[in-house]
């Protein structure tokens, strides 16, 4: 096709501007070969007889994974993370902000979790290491009921609608108007 569209354009007028012309489709065909043989060597190939469900978990599992390097720095008693980066430098710390941030992630999957604690940070400047964990928890359950057949159209409604009735209970039940002898009672709980 591409050999037909080139001589269409180009015609064959003279002897020497068809032997370029040959000569140029010559080059196409070997670049065509040579991609080729790319993508055999990088096994582009081996996702084609994946199917959604497979990918899904795929995703899900790069996710845990992100949580699970954070899980353990979280709480009283949570455990400082050593990391050594590429040009040596050694960080020591139990941040779960920090530890996303200096991981050098490629998966689709995985750079959610990461995307999901610099937008908690960037909102609120705590609670990223929370934030990864209950994204990652919510994610391991959607994957059982991705098991259990429900399509994913499904779990994501729910999710929503559960977090609606989260929201409500919260405005409706625990929420109140603090006199300011009770915010004072409560700052001194969180300063000490």
């Amino acid at each position: 096709m591409i050999l037909k569209w080139l001589r269409r354009i180009f015609g064959r007028k003279k002897k020497d501007e068809s032997d370029d012309i040959d000569i140029l489709l010559e080059k196409v065909e070997e670049e065509k070969k040579v991609m080729k043989e790319i993508q055999k060597e990088k096994n582009v190939k081996y996702l084609e007889g994946l199917s959604w469900s497979a990918f899904r978990s795929l995703n899900i599992r790069a996710a845990k994974t992100i949580v699970e390097t954070c899980r353990s720095t979280l709480g009283p008693m949570g455990m400082d993370k050593m990391m050594v980066d590429g040009a040596g430098n050694v960080i020591v710390t139990n941040d779960g902000a920090t530890i996303l941030r200096e991981l050098d992630v490629a998966h689709p999957g995985a750079k959610m979790m990461v995307e999901i604690a610099k937008t908690q940070e960037a909102l609120c400047y705590d609670g990223t290491t929370s934030t990864v964990v209950l994204a990652g928890q919510l994610l391991a359950n959607s994957e059982n009921l991705f098991q259990k057949g429900l399509h994913p159209n499904v779990v994501c409604k729910g999710y929503h609608e559960a977090a609606q009735m989260a929201t409500t209970y919260l405005e409706e039940k625990i929420a109140f108007d603090a006199a300011e002898e009770t915010l004072k009672s409560v700052a001194k709980t969180a300063i000490t």
